[in-house]
């Protein structure tokens, strides 16, 4: 009874993905949602928590003069920080641009471009690299956030600092955040996810907040994924699928366990024991 309850707790969550992931978020309160390995060990992120740090994300993007609507790109390996940069930019009712951690400067430089995109998320040094690299080419682009490392000038912010100035913005705009999220209809764009077309450039697939709510509410239904699941979670974010998977987890209101790097697959998986490895074929080709 527990499971179902748990399994119908973000269908409340309204028309939007980050409408459904705070409702999952509330009734979930103090459970892992992320279970993540960190200098050497495993560490735990409740459902709240990560609520309250997306939150403060997206308050962060509105102090920095992100609008509805905006585009706003993420590039960076399968982690926590993703994962609240993409909620942090829906929060701010904005759009997230994804990138595969493995494009080159020039393909980063094409997708800034073609989007848009004002601000962009980084991980790595090596992420951040890339973006200095091409940032003269892209007019619209006003600076980055990383997860690591200090910013170099003032074209760079950190995403603790980013956090910080959320929290301060919203002492004196406490209703925003709630205004902005029911704001975003069902069939505003949601992500830009950027795939390979069989000639030219990549092509932009626009994908709407009702394209993610259906498939988790579809995948809810059919029980594929329960509250009780643990995902051992490893595809990059700017593939579809595994984007799918996140608006499921955060419908379903499963843990969600990141893998350390790819070559780590395996070693991880039999210390955290995962019920469900979404992935595609290649990876259990490999695996076998």
């Amino acid at each position: 009874m527990r499971a179902e309850a748990d399994m119908n707790a973000g269908a409340a969550g309204g028309t939007n993905i980050v409408r459904m992931f705070e409702a999952t978020a509330r009734a979930r309160g103090d459970a892992t949602a992320v279970h993540h390995k960190k200098d050497g060990r495993w560490q735990t992120v409740s459902w709240a928590e990560m609520a309250r740090r997306a939150r403060d994300v997206a308050d962060g993007l509105a102090a920095l003069g992100v609008k509805p609507g905006d585009r706003v790109a993420v590039i960076g390996e399968t982690q926590l920080e993703w994962v609240l940069a993409d909620l942090g930019v829906l929060g701010a009712a904005a759009i997230t641009v994804t990138i595969y951690q493995s494009n080159k400067p020039h393909e980063v430089q094409y997708i800034l471009q073609d989007s848009g995109a004002s601000w962009i998320f980084c991980d790595t040094a090596a992420q951040v690299a890339k973006i200095r690299e091409v940032k003269g080419e892209c007019p619209n682009l006003k600076g980055l956030i990383r997860a690591e490392g200090r910013p170099a000038d003032a074209f760079e912010r950190s995403l603790a600092d980013l956090e910080k100035a959320g929290v301060e913005w919203r002492k004196t705009n406490p209703q925003a955040h709630d205004a902005r999220t029911a704001s975003v209809a069902s069939d505003a764009p949601a992500s830009f996810i950027y795939t390979s077309g069989t000639t030219g450039n990549p092509k932009g697939v626009v994908l709407t907040h009702a394209n993610w709510v259906y498939e988790a509410d579809a995948v809810a239904g059919m029980q594929i994924v329960r509250p009780d699941d643990v995902l051992l979670q490893f595809l990059p974010f700017a593939h579809s699928f595994a984007k799918v998977i996140q608006a499921v987890w955060f419908r379903t209101g499963a843990e969600d366990e990141f893998v350390e790097a790819l070559e780590k697959i395996m070693d991880n998986a039999s210390e955290i024991l995962p019920t469900i490895m979404p992935a595609v074929p290649c990876i259990f080709e490999k695996t076998f």
